[in-house]
């Protein structure tokens, strides 16, 4: 269920200068001046470089986990497979959205 948030802020978390109308709130809970914003009015210019990084290991991590071949290799070679099993889970190898449910052709 989704929560209403008050904003309370009263100054720009960039300048540190007084809100004024318009003001941006973002979810993050960081308030800015619209000129502040500049064409940057989408994401909180505090937060999205921590976002960004994450986003890139996440896509990182989705690339990793379709190499099939190297898991079941390691999976092979390991004297304990349920490491392997766990760190490509983690990867999101063995995500639901990632396994294909086609039948086999006949």
């Amino acid at each position: 269920m989704l929560q209403a948030r008050v904003f309370q802020n009263s100054k720009d978390a960039l300048s540190g200068a007084p809100l004024e109308l318009p003001a941006v709130h973002f979810v993050c809970g960081h308030s800015f001046n619209l000129r502040s914003l500049g064409e940057n009015e989408k994401e909180c210019p505090l937060c999205a470089p921590q976002f960004r990084s994450i986003l890139d290991i996440k896509r990182a991590m989705r690339t990793g986990a379709t190499e099939q071949d190297k898991f079941f290799a390691q999976l092979k070679s390991s004297p304990n497979g349920f490491s392997v099993i766990a760190e490509f889970f983690g990867r999101g190898l063995l995500d639901a959205a990632s396994i294909s449910t086609a039948r086999p052709a006949v």
